[in-house]
Parts: C-alpha cells; sequence; structure tokens
C-alpha cells in the first residue's frame, strides 16, 4: 500500500510474556495475603503469621490453632474415639486371617457348608411328602395287582411293572432334589461371599473413622480472597492490532492520494513526465502504489521545486510500454504505469 511511516513495533513475547508472569504473581500473592485472615469462634483460634519469602518475593505463612478447653476437651475425646476405631478394625482383619488361605477355598468352603444347611433344611421339610407319594404308589400298585418281583435286583433289566413303576418315582423326586440344589448353589455362594468381605468391609469403615482429621477444617473456616489477573497480553494484542488497523488505513489513504495525484497530474505536469533518475535530486521513497511500485519526492536537478513521481527504470519492469525514451531521456506515460 503506501505511505512513508514504518509499521508499528510489536512488542517481543518473551517480554509479554515475562510482564503477565509478573502480573500473576501479584495476582497471586495478593490472593494469598488476602485469605490469610485470623479466626476465631467458640472453638478457639487460627492465626497465621509470615515465616519466610520464595524465590519470586512471594510471602509464605505459617498458622497456628488454639482450641478453648471445651474444644480441647471435644478434640480429645474424638481422638479416643478413632483410636478405639482404628485398633477395633485392625482386630477384624487379624480375626478374619486374610491371606491364611485363598478367596477361592475360603469362599468355596464357606459357600459349600451354606448350601450343605439349606439343603438338610429342605429335605427335613419334604421328606414327609416325598415318603407319603412312595407310600400312595405302593399301594396303588399292589391294588391294581402288581406287587415287588422277588427276582428282580438292582439291574433294571429284571425289574417288572411295579419296580419300574417305583424307579420312575424314585427318579423323579431324584431330579427334584438337584433341582433344588441349584437353586441353593447360587444363594450359598453370595452369601458365603458376603460373608468372607464382610470382615474386611467393617475395618475398611472403621479406619476411615480412626484416621486422622485436620483439627483446624473441621473447626475453623477461613474465608479466600479472589484478585482477578490481569490479562496483559490479551491488552498488548488488541492495543497493537488497533494500532495495525490505523497503520494500514494511514496507509490505504496515502496510496489513494498519492495515486490521484499521479493520475490526476497536477504538480507533475500532465499524464507524461520525465522520469529518468539521472535528472533527479534529493529523492526519497514517501510510499508505493498498489501494484508495488514505489513513489519518490524529488527535485529535478538545478530546480528547489519538490515534486512526486516515479522512477522510469523502475516502471519499464513492470509497465515497459508506459516508458518512452525522447532525446535519450526517459519518460513515463502515468496514466499507463498506475494501473
Amino acid at each position: 500500500m503506501g505511505g512513508g511511516s514504518s509499521p508499528p513495533p510489536v512488542q517481543s513475547p518473551d517480554v509479554t510474556s515475562a510482564k503477565q508472569q509478573g502480573y500473576n504473581t501479584q495476582a497471586a500473592q495478593a490472593n494469598q495475603r488476602g485469605s490469610m485472615v485470623d479466626q476465631t469462634n467458640p472453638y478457639g483460634s487460627l492465626n497465621y503469621s509470615q515465616i519466610g519469602t520464595s524465590s519470586d518475593g512471594t510471602p509464605l505463612y505459617g498458622s497456628s490453632l488454639n482450641f478453648t478447653p471445651q474444644g480441647q476437651n471435644l478434640f480429645n475425646t474424638l481422638l479416643g474415639t478413632q483410636q478405639t476405631a482404628g485398633q477395633q478394625g485392625q482386630g477384624l482383619l487379624q480375626g478374619a486371617n486374610y491371606g491364611g488361605q485363598s478367596p477361592t477355598q475360603a469362599i468355596g468352603n464357606e459357600s459349600s457348608g451354606i448350601q450343605g444347611q439349606l439343603m438338610s433344611q429342605w429335605l427335613q421339610s419334604q421328606a414327609p411328602w416325598l415318603s407319603q407319594a412312595t407310600t400312595e404308589l405302593d399301594t396303588k400298585l399292589k391294588n391294581q395287582g402288581l406287587n415287588p418281583s422277588p427276582t428282580a435286583t438292582s439291574d433294571p433289566s429284571t425289574w417288572g411293572a411295579y419296580e419300574k413303576a417305583m424307579g420312575q418315582l424314585r427318579q423323579s423326586q431324584t431330579m427334584g432334589v438337584a433341582g433344588a440344589a441349584s437353586q441353593f448353589q447360587p444363594q450359598a455362594f453370595q452369601e458365603a461371599s458376603t460373608l468372607y468381605g464382610l470382615p474386611a468391609s467393617l475395618a475398611m469403615q472403621l479406619s476411615q473413622f480412626g484416621s486422622p482429621q485436620s483439627p483446624g477444617g473441621s473447626l475453623v473456616q477461613t474465608p479466600g480472597y479472589n484478585q482477578q489477573t490481569v490479562d496483559y497480553g490479551g491488552i498488548v494484542n488488541q492495543a497493537q492490532q488497533a494500532q495495525m488497523e490505523a497503520y494500514k488505513a494511514q496507509q490505504a489513504a496515502n496510496a489513494e492520494m498519492i495515486s490521484g495525484l499521479l493520475k490526476a497530474g497536477g504538480t507533475i505536469g500532465g499524464a507524461m513526465m520525465m522520469s529518468d533518475r539521472r535528472f533527479k535530486t534529493d529523492i526519497e521513497m514517501i510510499g508505493q502504489l498498489e501494484n508495488g511500485l514505489p513513489v519518490y519526492s524529488f527535485k529535478f536537478i538545478g530546480t528547489n521545486e519538490p515534486r512526486i513521481g516515479l522512477m522510469a527504470d523502475e516502471v519499464e519492469l513492470i509497465h515497459p510500454e508506459a516508458v518512452v525514451e525522447i532525446n535519450g531521456v526517459k519518460h513515463v506515460n502515468y496514466d499507463q504505469a498506475v494501473k
């Protein structure tokens, strides 16, 4: 575009970063100082004092908690309760003997015992019904004239009608027992797993209750102070963008003014003008056209009148058709050169 002034300078990222870090440090220090507020309540008091300074100048504080007699008694009671809970949790884990045998073995043995108890209870409840069903079938078969075969053995091939009917009943009852066992097995396994993990679960709850706690955290609440950080980088970026936009606008205005002067002729004397560098002095670049040609202020040798224009040797590189040599002196057709 145009204009003789330089673009606005851009602040170094290192400088911006260093200043932003400085503002961040100041905000952090203000937050710390604002939060170190002495507190007092019926349980006691919390007091702060500076104990040193970090390498970046941030003050370091220490705190001290002082209980009232009533608060001290409550704290001592809490510690005693926590100690008891911790000891009880330890006792539960030792009694559970975790690690003495594998979990699979421990749960399996417990599960088998529970399943056996459930099956025993079920069989006791079902025994009268099973016996009654056997008696009823025996009576029914004998009433039908079917009696036990004297030659029957455990081999089914020796069975008569009586033995076959009774065998079907026993098989049906056996399958009923097996079905009950299959239902009891998941229930027994779940119960055994729960019993196996119960000491660990209770011990964990007791240990959490018995873990040390910060007395200041539960007895004294310190308000926090929030100092917002200055966005120095954003401010610098906005300022530089504004300066750049102003610079571009000025350059555009200068380019438009120069282009207008060159097209209109004005003081330069019409569309065709002697533009040979050899006949000019005090040459100074003041901008450039949109096509990239530099625009200069100058004086013709032997005169003191300031002029604005182009250099023929540079115009030849872009618009050679705009340069005409007359009597050994190069002239420029500005109507063509400024396109």
